[in-house]
């Protein structure tokens, strides 16, 4: 078994920040590399040469990572900075470039805060220019509000627009939503200045105009409990039965409307999280799916008692155990909700450990970078850090800067990204996979169980024993059993592994136990019951495929109280479909029709 240096362990997780604090003052690594980076920054302030303040930058980043050992975090941290500060400011046209370089080391906390978060698919240009404007037309006050001035910039490089139900929402300008939060932040349940910028983010996503914003700040400030606010907008009962126009359609789509006139539960969900947001709670829209229809409901951060995400007001039990997805503020993809429960932990890390954690798995990106490249980390450390120890390049080294870098910030999942690549790459041995498998589960266990899987499921499949790999499925599905969702995942996983080894049979054997375990729970049987189809043409067993279809729709449920173009969701009616159509190729057109019938004469 890999020894690492560190233990992960649930008790080492609470004591995260201990690293940080403990981290002896001016290090030998820290004294030499500090000069270098304000030297270099200063040479790039009088010459605007940004690719060699970029090579020479990189060139210390190197340095620290084939030098720097866990008592020199700080001097990870500071290279790293360096670095992505050039690198971002690089594609920002040349006439801005430097004064936007000066006000950001000028401006070291907003700095910081901004650079360590900007994402690959931000646009560079859109982030500084929009972080230019704000700091040219409100002065001081984008550094007094660095986490909030951050989120804006990330969410808002491009116009940020909320799209459900047929609706188009898209947000205020970014300055006015700064303005209001700057405005306000007195009222706000929590200030911004108290939040880490990827908590704000969940704020500054709004699409409310600024006028209802402050007419939910008028009516529901503190409100600790924004989830219930769902439950404010009444159903429109009518329109679910019968289909007819949503009364709230026939007016302008606004937050006092919603109350007015009520609306289905996307409209209940957008209510709950606008209101939140308006008032300094971060949260969410989330959408689901189950068997019968999808649904929406709302995702708001509790303060009270120990913080946390809260995904459960409006989640009725058809959706228990089931993914809730939520739209990324900053990427624009939808993540599972239980990604955002994950930043919950980002709320009790400090922002020094959180940024920490960043420039870590930057190194450790870089190392596999430079691997893959087979090119190697300097041998010669800075001028006054002689006599310090060289980091011999490779998995384990990466491995050891992976949990550095999540001992730091265990929230963020781009300390984690490295393990995930590497894993991918088929870069771990199964020793290895079992430790950081442990990891994960001590870590995230039944809390985070998609972010379990996402991580673990690169670790499986490249285990080359396929027994072996039958058997770490099997104890990924002990480790996620209360999500029937991510269970039936895994079963696809090692049915797909079956037929890649011939082994129909058994393919057959997991496609058919998701089909009669949860036939009721989600829409991800309907795929089971394709691959099984496939599977009997492929063994030139056509005649079965009629019993397996009229067998799985004896165990569909139909669904109660639902009308109109939400039943044409469900897997009852959608399989009915497929039932019929097969009867019908199979010239049985009166047990067709009697189908449809059933489905409502729907076509």
């Amino acid at each position: 078994m890999l020894k690492l240096k560190i233990k992960i362990t649930l008790c080492a997780i609470a004591m995260l920040s201990c690293i940080v604090a403990a981290a002896p003052q001016q290090r030998p690594l820290a004294q030499s590399i500090r000069p270098a980076i304000a030297a270099a920054l200063d040479e790039l302030e009088r010459a605007a040469d940004f690719a060699a303040a970029q090579s020479r930058l990189l060139e210390l980043f190197q340095q620290v990572i084939a030098f720097g050992s866990p008592r020199d975090l700080d001097a990870f941290r500071d290279a790293a900075f360096s670095l992505r500060l050039v690198r971002q400011l690089r594609p920002v046209p040349a006439e801005k470039r430097i004064a936007l370089l000066k006000y950001l080391r000028a401006n070291d906390e907003l700095a910081r805060t901004l650079v360590f978060l900007v994402d690959p698919k931000n646009s560079l240009p859109d982030v500084f220019s929009l972080l230019d404007r704000l700091r040219e037309a409100r002065g001081d006050q984008p550094a007094k509000f660095p986490a909030l001035t951050a989120a804006i910039c990330l969410v808002h490089d491009r116009r940020f627009q909320r799209e459900f139900l047929g609706y188009r929402l898209r947000s205020p300008d970014p300055q006015a939503i700064f303005d209001y939060f700057v405005a306000n932040d007195g009222k706000l349940l929590r200030s911004t200045r108290a939040l880490p910028p990827e908590l704000v983010m969940y704020l500054v996503d709004t699409t409310s105009p600024i006028d209802e914003m402050s007419w939910a700040l008028k009516n529901y400030a503190g409100n600790r409990y924004v989830g219930r606010l769902f439950f404010d907008v009444r159903y429109d009962v009518e329109h679910w039965e019968t289909g007819a126009m949503k009364r709230i359609d026939k007016e302008k789509y606004t937050l006092p409307n919603l109350i007015k006139l009520g609306g289905v539960c996307g409209d209940q969900a957008y209510f709950a999280a606008a209101v939140g947001k308006s008032i300094g709670v971060p949260a969410a829209m989330v959408r689901g799916a189950n068997a019968e229809t999808g649904h929406y409901w709302c995702g708001f951060f509790q303060f009270a008692g120990r913080p946390h995400w809260n995904f459960e007001i409006g989640r009725y039990d058809a959706y228990q155990g089931l993914r809730g997805g939520i739209i990324d503020p900053q990427t624009r993809e939808e993540i599972p909700d239980t990604f955002v429960a994950l930043l919950a932990l980002l709320a009790q890390t400090p922002a020094e450990s959180r940024q920490t954690g960043r420039a870590v798995a930057d190194a450790a990106l870089h190392m596999m970078e430079m691997q893959a490249l087979s090119r190697d980390l300097p041998d010669h450390p800075p001028a006054g850090a002689e006599g310090l120890t060289r980091r011999e390049p490779g998995t384990i080294a990466e491995l050891e800067l992976v949990e550095l870098a999540v001992r730091a910030s265990p929230g963020d999942r781009f300390c984690w990204e490295p393990l995930r690549q590497l894993a991918a790459a088929g870069r771990l041995t199964l020793d290895m996979k079992k430790y950081w498998s442990d990891a994960l589960a001590q870590v995230c266990g039944t809390q985070y169980p998609d972010f379990v899987l996402a991580m673990l499921t690169p670790m499986v499949k490249t285990v080359e024993n396929p027994a072996e790999q039958m058997l770490t499925w099997d104890w990924v599905c002990g480790i996620i059993k209360s999500r029937s969702d991510l269970v039936a995942q895994v079963r696809m996983e090692q049915a797909a592994l079956c037929e890649s080894l011939d082994r129909l049979d058994r393919a057959a054997e997991y496609y058919s136990e998701i089909i009669e375990n949860y036939a009721n729970s989600g829409p991800f049987v309907i795929d089971a019951l394709q691959m099984a189809e496939k599977i009997l043409v492929k063994k030139r067993q056509p005649e079965k495929v009629l019993k397996l279809y009229e067998q799985t729709w004896s165990r569909m449920r139909r669904p109660r109280e639902i009308a109109g173009p939400f039943v044409t969701q469900s897997n009852w009616y959608r399989v009915g479909q497929m039932l019929a159509a097969e009867y019908e190729e199979a010239g049985k057109k009166p047990k067709a029709d009697s189908i449809r019938e059933q489905l409502g004469g729907k076509q």
